[in-house]
């Protein structure tokens, strides 16, 4: 796989403060990403419906999720 189709991003990284994970994820698939690893969702604000809409808007986008406190992604 070449290095550009993969990328691992945490949502607790500060370039999240001003930009969306959807932007984030539209710009990694117009290059060329197909598989896409978001850790720490905890950390970011209504992360459920950022990641909800990343996976509606590029279904064809592999997508895995996780996070380091159960707790906080439960609620």
């Amino acid at each position: 796989m070449p290095v550009n189709e993969a990328a691992y991003v945490s949502l607790d990284n500060l370039y999240f403060s001003s930009k969306t994970l959807v932007d984030f994820a539209e710009t990694f698939f117009s290059n060329g990403g197909k598989y896409l690893h978001i850790d720490e969702v905890q950390k970011y604000p209504n992360w459920s419906i950022e990641v909800k809409n990343t996976y509606g808007n590029l279904p064809e986008l592999k997508h895995s999720v996780s996070g380091s406190s159960i707790t906080e992604i439960l609620e």
